[in-house]
């Protein structure tokens, strides 16, 4: 801000003479005391109307630098660290281990994410199916709408499987994104290997 004040104080001084040079051609009176207080009065004006413009420009840089700030500052991504078994229809997956959760908005007790922020946002997740038995469809969850969906078939012999997707969506400020299973009433979802993960990423306001 130390230049942003230099540039101030410059063009306050550029607007005292200019109006000084002006008030001097335009008073036609004699007296040098109502003069001097003439002029005062306009140098008054002059600061009051700079320092309310400073101001302006001063909230307005604050907010912009605020801006910069937090733009990639809000990403989180968990996994699943157990196995699953036997998963309803409408369960919200819960990835217990947390690995980055700058924001803080995803909650590894509910396994929901919430926007600190409104903007645009990236998530992507995967489910993995290893040796258990267990077909699992699960979808990419906004406020309750289905975005996309990720599947895995039944675990077969020598045959591990992996899913996943992802998407950019629009989030105003506390909207609430999860994981849930569908489709399949005795889904498997396999953790400890690392196959199963849910993350996030603000991208741009």
């Amino acid at each position: 801000m130390s230049m942003v004040n230099t540039i101030f104080s410059l063009v306050l001084l550029l607007i005292v003479n200019v109006s000084i040079f002006s008030l001097a051609k335009e008073c036609y009176c004699n007296d040098i005391d109502e003069l001097k207080q003439h002029m005062e009065r306009k140098i008054e004006e002059v600061k009051h109307t700079c320092n309310k413009r400073y101001e302006e420009l001063e909230q307005k840089v604050h907010k912009q630098t605020s801006r910069r700030a937090l733009v990639g500052s809000i990403a989180f991504s968990a996994q699943l660290t157990v196995k699953l078994l036997h998963i309803p229809i409408g369960t919200t997956i819960k990835f217990n281990k947390v690995l980055v959760n700058d924001g803080p908005g995803y909650d590894n007790i509910t396994g929901v994410f919430i926007a600190p922020e409104a903007g645009v946002y990236m998530f992507s997740y995967f489910i993995g199916n290893g040796n258990k038995v267990g077909q699992n469809w699960v979808s990419l969850m906004h406020n309750g709408q289905k975005i996309n969906s990720a599947v895995t078939d039944t675990f077969h012999t020598n045959e591990d499987l992996q899913g996943g997707n992802m998407a950019l969506i629009r989030m105003a400020a506390g909207d609430r994104a999860w994981i849930e299973s569908f489709h399949a009433s005795n889904a498997y979802l396999d953790g400890p290997n690392g196959f199963t993960s849910f993350s996030g990423i603000y991208l741009y306001a």
